[in-house]
């Protein structure tokens, strides 16, 4: 395994040379807290004779500090070269950084400091790559598998499976801009069990501050950056998922990121890099029939977020198990699976439980068959279930999805179906009858039934039996 990362140790370094920027480190462990004000450094020797300004301000940056440009933030980083870590540049270090360089005798405005930090002056760093090259070598243990059983679920096997499929894509979305993690981990538990404490953890520290926890707004900017910026976005207030799921599938599959960032003067092109995950205390939180392949979702009953597996490994597995060609999307057979695991979190419409308390599907030439248009399902439960309203076009997807076969006859367009046993009683047919005007034949045997309504349906077959 020891040259299965060479492919990117050494991208973080591109660019990057002691004599570009001595002292740079190339690495950072994690983001500094602001330090204590500290005296003025020692002001920089006098420039040579002949120095343009320009060249005078970047000794004397380079002499007193180390800068990066965050290729994920679009921020510059900087930190004292006595200091170990990096922090972004506020309005403040800019002002501060002003007064010394006017202190030291150096003439600049703020727009010219802006501009020269915001040029090649400062070396391009990309914080997920820099954690990749520092990944140990696999040590061949099945580490994944290991965090796997730290949840325990009521579907354990295909649990693991989903883990370590959605663990792969996640780490390799990082540093392959071509690949995107096309589903997003769910679980599923009461309140306060560790669901979204143990979905932080799987991000290591030194990449902490790019995990966004909160309402994803799928229609607005921001959310389309922190696709680019984030390497985890962990959906809380699931409960509202099946109002913009559309718009929510389409943002986790989202691979193309063209948007003008906040005081930027141009649109970009920018890298997607996030994966989805979430945690909700319901567990009806799918809407849709079909379409649900997205969500990988699994009823937590108890998580131990005190586990000591080894996260370095888990991410060194996952690199390792994708230069190795493992698959890390669902084939058509493991999406047959997933669609099968989702049932149970899917929430039912009041079109479908209609339906299905009343009719099933059948075939041509089955006992019982019915030939019925959409609206004409719709006029009959309306009827049996005493609702006021149903909608056609949900009862139309429920049909489809729960495979009621739709053909055509005279000329229409219909559905086969039957009355489940046992039928409707008398009494709710008589009413049925009221509002059906058809003509029964007097011999009842032979009755076509797919031509009846369905206040005529329950009536003739007991007729017939």
């Amino acid at each position: 395994m020891s040259n299965a990362l060479d492919e990117f140790k050494g991208v973080a370094d591109a660019g990057i040379t002691p004599d570009d920027n001595p002292g740079l480190e190339a690495f950072v462990e994690g983001a500094g807290e602001m330090p204590a004000p500290q005296p003025l450094v020692e002001l920089a020797k006098p420039a040579k004779k002949g120095d343009n300004v320009l060249i005078q301000i970047e000794m004397y940056l380079r002499s007193k500090y180390r800068f990066r440009y965050n290729l994920v933030s679009n921020k510059v980083e900087f930190g004292r070269i006595v200091d170990k870590d990096f922090r972004d540049m506020r309005d403040y270090d800019y002002n501060s950084l002003l007064r010394e360089l006017k202190l030291s005798d150096l003439s600049c405005s703020i727009s010219s400091l802006r501009q020269i930090l915001a040029s090649d002056f400062v070396m391009p760093y990309d914080p997920y790559q820099a954690f990749v090259k520092n990944l140990p070598d696999w040590d061949g243990q099945d580490h994944i598998g290991e965090l796997a059983a730290t949840v325990r679920t009521t579907n354990p096997d295909f649990w693991a499976i989903c883990l370590r499929k959605w663990l792969v894509a996640m780490v390799i979305s990082w540093i392959k801009p071509d690949i995107v993690n096309h589903t997003a981990l769910i679980l599923c538990g009461p309140q306060g069990c560790g669901k979204t404490t143990w979905l932080k953890a799987l991000i290591p520290d030194v990449l902490s501050n790019y995990i966004f926890t909160g309402k994803v707004n799928v229609r607005d900017k921001d959310s389309q950056i922190k696709l680019s910026e984030c390497c985890l976005i962990i959906m809380d207030e699931l409960e509202n998922m099946r109002r913009d799921t559309d718009a929510l599938k389409e943002l986790i599959t989202k691979s193309c990121i063209y948007v003008r960032r906040a005081y930027a003067f141009v649109h970009e092109n920018y890298t997607r890099r996030a994966s989805f995950a979430g945690s909700t205390n319901n567990y009806d939180l799918l809407p849709d029939m079909t379409g649900n392949r997205r969500f990988l979702c699994f009823v937590a009953e108890n998580i131990d977020n005190n586990h000591d597996v080894n996260m370095e490994q888990v991410y060194a597995q996952a690199i390792a198990l994708w230069v190795g060609g493992f698959q890390y999307w669902f084939d058509k057979d493991e999406m047959a699976v997933l669609e099968r695991n989702n049932e149970a979190f899917r929430a039912v419409c009041v079109e479908e439980e209609q339906l299905t308390s009343f009719y099933e599907p059948c075939n041509e030439g089955d006992a019982g068959v019915l030939f019925m248009k959409t609206t004409d399902i719709l006029k009959s439960l309306l009827q049996l279930s005493g609702l006021r309203s149903l909608s056609d076009q949900k009862l139309g997807r429920v049909l489809m999805s729960l495979g009621y076969k739709r053909v055509k006859k005279d000329g229409r367009y219909g559905y086969l179906l039957r009355l489940r046993k046992p039928s409707v009683p008398d009494s709710l047919l008589s009413e049925l009858e009221s509002m059906v005007e058809v003509q029964v034949p007097e011999e009842p045997e032979e009755i076509e039934l797919a031509q009846l309504p369905v206040a005529r349906i329950g009536r003739v077959q007991r007729q017939q039996e």
